[in-house]
Parts: C-alpha cells; structure tokens; sequence
C-alpha cells in the first residue's frame, strides 16, 4: 500500500509543479493512479485467462461498458479513500530523482506489460478462429432490401 501511496504522491507533485490548483490535482491524481492499477488488475486477468486458469467473462457481457463499473469502484476507493482525505500526505515522501525513475519505470512496465499480454490473447483468439471457422450455414442471409425490390 505504501507503493500506491508513492505513485499517488509522485502524480499529485507533478500536478502541483505543472501549476494546477490545489483542490482539482486530486481528481487527476486519481484518475491516472485508477488507469495504472486498473491496467495490472486488467492485465493479470488477461494473463490468467490465457493460461486458462480462469474462465473469461468479458464474453458473456450484454455490453463492453458493464467493464467501467469495477473501473468506477477502483476510482472512488482512490479518490475517496487516499487522495481526498490526503492520507499519501502524511508519510512524508520526499521529491527525488530516483523515486522519479521509479515511477516513469512502473508507468513504462505497465504499458510494455499489457501489450505483450495482450499481443499473447489476440494470438490465441486468432488460433481459435483457425481451428474453428465459421460455417457458412451458421451466418445468416441478409434479407433482401426494400430498394432492391424496387430496383428490380
């Protein structure tokens, strides 16, 4: 936990250097920390659908979006629970250089990560399609149009 609140803590100084107000930081603060760990926690599920270890959900959603709400939950902990009340504040972290690298390093392993992951599941998806194409009976005809009948 003392990790977040050092990512947070290194995102709220950059706000506060780049010369933002004092009261509107905490809202980016949160939303860049929500990307990142929502990022992890999407890669790792990711990573343990490919091996099979869980099953995938995201195929069974109605719609795409219903994958906002955990992201939604995750931004009120962080804004609610860390940023606002200023809890990353009191442990007194310091600006350095290498607290610095740290972070642009977490930043950077987190992009490479999910795409490696993510390359890995487009590859397998891609298998999948192979070894099970779609039958041409299985696709439905189109209806002809109304303005073909009148063409004709």
């Amino acid at each position: 936990m003392r990790g977040l609140y050092y990512v947070v803590f290194r995102i709220f100084r950059f706000a506060i250097d780049k010369g933002v107000d004092r009261e509107t930081p905490f809202f980016y603060t949160s939303s860049a920390v929500t990307l990142l760990v929502w990022f992890n926690i999407y890669t790792i599920y990711i990573l343990l659908s490919y091996l099979n270890l869980i099953r995938d959900i995201t195929e069974d959603l109605p719609n795409k979006f219903y994958m906002l709400i955990p992201v939604f939950i995750l931004w009120n902990f962080i804004y609610f629970g860390i940023a606002k009340p200023k809890k990353f504040l009191s442990y007194n972290f310091e600006k350095t250089k290498k607290g610095g690298f740290v972070v642009v390093g977490y930043i950077i392993l987190t992009a490479l990560t999910f795409v490696l992951v993510a390359n890995l599941n487009r590859a397998r998806l891609q298998q999948e399609r192979l070894a099970n194409p779609v039958k041409t009976e299985e696709v439905q005809e189109k209806k002809p149009s109304l303005e073909s009948k009148i063409r004709k």
